[in-house]
């Protein structure tokens, strides 16, 4: 199984424009560690934040991360996120 996904939080920089972690987001950029668990909270999976993009124009404009997380291993009942040292989601 593989698993995709995208971030959007509190990465542009609007004083420069581009897309970066900032202020509480600073370990957030690409090559973090994306961590997938199961459903006793072990890790089941490794992978990394992508190159961010900007989306939108003006005051529309928003940062886009996205991962891919491949050879998830099937039959979990559910899957956790850890983006860095977020908490699971």
């Amino acid at each position: 199984m593989t698993i995709h996904g995208a971030t959007n939080n509190a990465f542009l920089d609007t004083a420069s424009g581009t897309c970066t972690g900032w202020n509480d987001f600073e370990d957030i950029s690409i090559g973090t560690e994306v961590i997938i668990t199961g459903a006793a909270s072990e890790t089941v999976a490794l992978g990394e934040l992508g190159l961010p993009l900007m989306r939108g124009d003006g005051a529309t404009r928003e940062c886009e991360i996205q991962f891919v997380i491949p050879d998830v291993p099937h039959g979990e009942r559910f899957y956790g996120v850890q983006i860095a040292q977020r908490d699971v989601v």
